[in-house]
């Protein structure tokens, strides 16, 4: 088990408390992220609970690849970004934005047509990601117990 970005981000919070005591309206907005937070922890606790899993804290694991559930140590993106090496995923994102003309867009990493074309782009050098294969195996392989009536 190792540290997420979301357990650095709790830390964070919890320093930004200390230092914005005194300022209600941003301490308010600091114990909501908290509370949010916490709630998600909650549920990833009761959705790994439900496939049978165990785990102490969902907000300090690697991504579980179990049976029935794959539950991301960051997000999806993050995991796929990461499964290419050095600065692929970089490059070619930059390269479609600059093709396609999405220099505007703000969030690239959570627009769907700039990870589309970034794919494109990693797909044309013939670079994919072990991620989404696995992933996509897995979706077809439950897909198909679906199909021929057998159990979850």
């Amino acid at each position: 088990m190792c540290d997420s970005d979301i357990e650095k981000s709790l830390e964070r919070i919890e320093q930004a408390e200390k230092l914005l005591e005194t300022n209600p309206s941003k301490t308010e907005k600091i114990n909501s992220r908290k509370g949010d937070l916490n709630k998600q922890k909650e549920i990833n606790k009761a959705i790994a609970n439900l496939c049978c899993l165990k785990i102490e804290d969902p907000l300090k694991c690697e991504t579980i690849w179990g049976d029935n559930i794959v539950m991301w140590k960051d997000s999806i993106g993050t995991e796929v970004e990461r499964s290419f090496k050095g600065a692929e995923w970089q490059e070619s994102q930059d390269a479609a934005v600059k093709e396609y003309g999405f220099e505007d867009v703000r969030s690239k990493k959570k627009n769907g047509m700039v990870i589309a074309a970034t794919l494109e782009k990693l797909h044309a050098i013939k670079k994919q990601s072990p991620v989404l294969i696995e992933l996509c195996g897995r979706i077809s392989k439950f897909a198909q117990s679906i199909g021929s009536g057998s159990k979850i």
